[in-house]
């Protein structure tokens, strides 16, 4: 027997995952855009974490991440989605279970994945993905000394 998931279009959003701006929309078990090739399909039961990338109140943009539960998998990258689809994608990841995190700056994907294989054990040990949850914490504290009045660097 042949299932047939269809997409939530209310869910859709605007993404850059390839070369091209596509809609690419959420469905009950895949994350698609199929009108323009290359297709997009990511299955979201291979989804272990979500990570916004770029997102600046003052920024039009910002860049999703899906990282896979399979690390020899390098992290799909969808580009330029509009901030105004933000809140919408956040509220289905939580809807979903998938876990997510946000940053101000990008990473760069290929050297994270790399270290995390490289001891898979002490990355579970060291909080696993909490990191990036830390990195926003780490760059305010960053953003706020550079403008501590009562630095020596003044």
């Amino acid at each position: 027997m042949i299932d047939f998931d269809i997409p939530f279009r209310e869910l859709g959003f605007y993404g850059v995952p390839f070369k091209s701006n596509v809609f690419i929309l959420p469905s009950t078990n895949c994350l698609v855009s199929l009108i323009d090739q290359p297709f997009f399909v990511v299955t979201l039961s291979d989804i272990e974490v979500a990570h916004f990338e770029r997102v600046i109140f003052a920024l039009k943009n910002f860049d999703l991440v899906l990282i896979f539960k399979d690390y020899a998998i390098p992290p799909v990258k969808i580009y330029a989605i509009p901030s105004e689809y933000l809140e919408a994608i956040k509220d289905w990841l939580n809807e979903i279970d998938i876990t997510f995190s946000e940053s101000l700056q990008a990473l760069n994907w290929p050297n994270v994945m790399k270290t995390i294989t490289s001891d898979i054990q002490g990355f579970i040990q060291d909080g696993g993905w909490a990191f990036l949850q830390d990195s926003d914490d780490e760059e305010s504290k960053q953003t706020g000394s550079d403008l501590d009045p009562d630095s020596s660097f003044s």
